[in-house]
């Protein structure tokens, strides 16, 4: 993404870990992958991230159901340790699957190989979802338009966005009475890019929806100083 693109909220984000395994003598534990196939398994979800959200049309195939982002988290294993991850729970409009992946080869493959290892898994993850949520086949890009979508499901909690940095900030709010929806997402947000400058897009440094309507926290320019004549 680049620096003057307005944020906006990823319909999937994906993450994982390895599992950590009791020792002999059950007082600790030991995670079943090293720290370094682990950092390779993040750049290929990374990657792997990037191509589905391309592909499919995953926020009109959520919105059905009121839901806006998928996290799924995989939890890899050399072997079956006892009962494996495979929950689909829900927060507000937030989806946050788990399963489980036993691959005793993870270790040895490289990034790309990860890369084709996990899109079917991940593929499968989300067709469970699609069952367990009513939401039918995860649709290709450009197929969602027919999906009929209801307002996102309202937040747990509703915080206002904020600046990370000490200074002050703007806050762009946008209404949105009938609930929020993807098309007044898209609506809203061609909006801002049509009134803003460049300038003032490249300052915007958080977005995030509400149970009624959409924030923009926009950080103002240093003042230039006036040189005297």
């Amino acid at each position: 993404m680049q620096d003057d693109e307005p944020v906006a909220i990823a319909w999937l984000q994906l993450v994982g870990g390895a599992y950590l395994a009791p020792t002999s003598d059950r007082r600790s534990f030991e995670e079943d992958f090293s720290d370094q196939v682990t950092d390779k398994a993040w750049e290929a979800l990374g990657r792997l991230q990037a191509k589905l959200l391309d592909e499919y049309d995953g926020a009109a195939w959520l919105a059905q159901r009121g839901y806006e982002r998928v996290s799924l988290g995989l939890e890899y294993r050399v072997k079956k340790h006892g009962r494996g991850r495979s929950a689909v729970p829900a927060i507000g409009r937030l989806l946050s699957p788990e399963f489980s992946v036993v691959c005793p080869e993870l270790a040895e493959m490289t990034v790309d190989e990860m890369v084709s290892f996990f899109e079917p898994v991940v593929l499968d993850a989300l067709s469970v979802v699609g069952e367990r949520k009513n939401l039918g086949p995860l649709p290709p890009a450009g197929q969602g338009g027919d999906l009929a979508s209801v307002p996102l499901i309202p937040l747990i909690e509703d915080p206002s966005p904020y600046d990370e940095e000490p200074g002050d900030c703007f806050v762009i709010t946008r209404m949105a009475p009938g609930g929020v929806t993807p098309e007044l997402i898209a609506r809203y947000e061609a909006d801002f890019e049509r009134l803003l400058s460049e300038e003032a897009l490249g300052a915007v440094i958080e977005a995030e929806t509400s149970s009624d309507g959409l924030r923009w926290v926009v950080r103002p320019g240093r003042r230039r100083r006036r040189r005297r004549g």
